[in-house]
């Protein structure tokens, strides 16, 4: 039976004691201005139960899970970083944060995504109850391939451009990606900001995460902080991820 989305974040919609806080604690101005580990307390404790759900049902080798979200997190992190640090564009940071987290949650399955807009439609119920309506279906219309492409977009579709590398998707890894996908740095930019060797170690780096990472799928499944482990594992290995760590342990977001 289809999941209606409509009715996932159901539990929200109580007025409890719970709701009464984040209520008065997050609105339009908090969410615009919401800091990384803000955004990593409302992932961990509201937005990853709901791929240890899909884990247990449908997608027990995790390829649409937890490791592929929080990975495709950081992806879209560093980027967005970059772009704020390193040109002049200003992408919405708190917009594609949660657009990435709920890329996959409305899925019923693994393969070719045809819950896309189910996904959406999660990530604008839940953000509705905080923000705007219209500003919550800002975040959610990145989720979907329709429509317009601004860099918020690009954005979010390159952090899950990069995941497609990962073994169990079967396209060989490094060697089988179409470096000509991802947009970041590339023709979709201006000109002043296209830069393939950046592009390509970003690429190289993003192999590296994804390939060690998965072997820690097993060893992490139960742990309480699931993106914690990731950036300890970034923040541990430095050395062959400079690129990525150096946006990544900024404390300035």
């Amino acid at each position: 039976m289809k999941n209606n989305p409509l009715n996932i974040f159901k539990k929200f919609t109580k007025k409890s004691q719970t709701e009464s806080k984040l209520s008065e604690t997050r609105n339009l101005g908090t969410f615009e201005n919401e800091t990384w580990e803000e955004f990593l307390a409302h992932l961990n404790r509201d937005i990853l139960p709901l791929y240890i759900n899909h884990e247990k049902s449908f997608d027990h080798h995790s390829i649409h899970g937890r490791m592929h979200i929080c990975r495709a997190l950081i992806f879209s992190e560093v980027m967005t970083r970059y772009y704020l640090q390193e040109t002049v564009m200003n992408p919405s940071v708190s917009a594609i944060r949660y657009a990435v987290a709920f890329h996959d949650s409305g899925r019923q399955g693994n393969g070719f995504d045809i819950w896309e807009a189910d996904s959406a439609q999660n990530c604008i119920n839940y953000l509705s109850q905080f923000i705007p309506e219209e500003k919550a279906k800002d975040a959610g219309f990145l989720i979907e391939k329709k429509g317009r492409w601004g860099l918020d977009k690009r954005i979010m579709h390159d952090a899950d451009v990069l995941e497609i590398m990962r073994p169990c998707c079967g396209h060989g890894g490094i060697d089988g990606f179409r470096k000509k996908a991802l947009r970041f740095l590339g023709a979709a930019d201006q000109k002043e900001w296209r830069d393939a060797e950046i592009r390509n170690g970003f690429i190289e780096e993003a192999w590296y995460l994804i390939r060690e990472t998965e072997r820690l799928k097993g060893t992490i499944r139960n742990v309480k902080d699931y993106m914690g482990e990731l950036l300890e594992f970034v923040e541990r290995n430095e050395q062959e991820l400079p690129f990525i760590s150096k946006y990544m342990m900024d404390d300035v977001y």
